[in-house]
């Protein structure tokens, strides 16, 4: 309850400045409507602000306490909120290139009878407000939204998969690491083809 007072109060204050904030309305991820996120955390540094890499004590005290009790080796490389705005809102089938990155999803305000349906690898889950779940941010997903006038806000945690280290993936001696493509995908198709054709070359 602490951690849902902070982080809705802090959204109905305006709290988040724009370096905060990433607004989504691009048709090629959104194929109607609009959403946004707002992060408090942001690890990867390669487009976040370095402000974003350290939780801030100052604003979320609640917030950041929770991430420090995670057990040692499940660090956090994101925590944000999702805003999800009215009357539709449709986000495509995305899904991250990195492995080993476990998303946590929490509803943490929405209106009674929205439609708040979230489907992984096609699998529809309909979530209600103080619904999580845990799913793999490398496989496909996409979220749909219904309501007249009010919006969904969710918060999401990535963590990197414990026993999955930079170092290790760095390291000379470890073992090779193949991303695969999303099953059915276009890239999925284009590997096959490409497999089927070096196959081809091979016997002849």
């Amino acid at each position: 309850p602490q951690l849902k007072t902070e982080l809705l109060g802090k959204f109905t204050e305006g709290s988040f400045p724009r370096w905060r904030r990433v607004e989504h309305k691009n048709p090629r991820s959104v194929e109607r409507g609009s959403w946004q996120e707002l992060y408090i955390v942001g690890a990867e540094g390669y487009r976040e602000p370095a402000a974003l890499r350290h939780c801030d004590y100052g604003e979320f005290p609640v917030t950041c306490a929770l991430i420090a009790s995670f057990p040692e080796g499940s660090e956090v490389m994101r925590f944000a909120l999702t805003v999800v705005y009215p009357p539709e809102t449709d986000i495509r089938a995305h899904h991250n290139g990195a492995q080993g990155r476990p998303r946590l999803q929490c509803v943490i305000s929405s209106a009674p009878g929205a439609l708040s349906s979230l489907k992984i690898r096609g699998e529809r889950r309909d979530m209600v407000e103080d619904d999580c779940v845990w799913f793999d941010e490398s496989v496909e997903h996409s979220l749909s939204y219904r309501h007249e006038s009010e919006m969904r806000v969710s918060l999401y945690i990535d963590i990197i998969q414990p026993g999955v280290r930079d170092q290790d993936l760095r390291s000379i001696d470890a073992e090779p690491v193949e991303v695969e493509p999303v099953p059915l995908s276009a890239g999925y198709w284009a590997e096959v083809l490409c497999r089927a054709r070096h196959a081809s070359f091979s016997a002849s």
